[in-house]
């Protein structure tokens, strides 16, 4: 395309440029004289082949930094499936899991979550992943779409698991729920919360259970 733009320019040059040399006046003799229209039209034409050579550029430009912003988009997806597929990861999400399940049984309190060490480090990895993986979503580092279609599962059943212990560090911090108040900027874990309504919503809506059970 560029090339092509850049000889019609060269062409329209060389037509004004021979008919400025071999120009004839109204009694057939060589003149310098330019006619008007030449002028015009060559004029209109360097015009337009340079708008559309810019317009290449920039439509090029814009292809190329497209381009880039997905390929970083799955750089970044795959880094984060990485890290929540590695063996830390899946046994903090076993551990509250287990939990969860315990104290559905009334084999262990729910304090527990708070208070037993092991307990609360795989809580504290777990709701951090998925909150920072809520907070790059809200900057639009890759679409919550992409997300939800492969982890609606483990985010809606951690956010689950994690719901009360979330809900009950947040009176200690003297924050109010979500459900308490419109002003939700700055609750504790928030993006976590609602990233996690929209994986139980999408699956509700396709179906599919929330129910925990032990990963094995």
């Amino acid at each position: 395309m560029m090339r092509i733009t850049h000889s019609f320019i060269f062409l329209v040059l060389m037509l004004f440029v021979m008919d400025y040399a071999f120009a004839q006046d109204s009694d057939g003799v060589d003149s310098l004289t330019t006619p008007t229209w030449l002028i015009a039209y060559g004029t209109i034409g360097v015009g337009l082949a340079t708008v559309a050579a810019i317009s290449f550029n920039t439509y090029k430009q814009s292809q190329h930094l497209s381009q880039m912003k997905k390929e970083n988009e799955i750089k970044l997806f795959l880094n984060i499936t990485q890290k929540l597929n590695d063996e830390k990861n899946v046994d903090a999400r076993r551990t509250i899991y287990d939990a969860y399940l315990d104290v559905q049984e009334q084999k262990i309190k729910g304090e527990q979550f708070l208070s037993d060490d092991t307990i609360r480090k795989a809580a504290q990895l777990t709701r951090s992943a998925y909150h920072e993986i809520a907070f790059m979503i809200e900057k639009k580092y890759f679409s919550d779409e992409l997300f939800l279609n492969m982890y609606s599962g483990s985010i809606a059943k951690s956010w689950i698991a994690l719901k009360q212990s979330i809900c009950q560090e947040r009176i200690l911090r003297k924050e109010t729920t979500k459900k308490d108040t419109h002003k939700t900027e700055g609750i504790f874990l928030i993006k976590f919360e609602t990233l996690a309504e929209k994986a139980i919503k999408k699956r509700e809506d396709a179906g599919l259970s929330n129910e925990i059970t032990r990963l094995g």
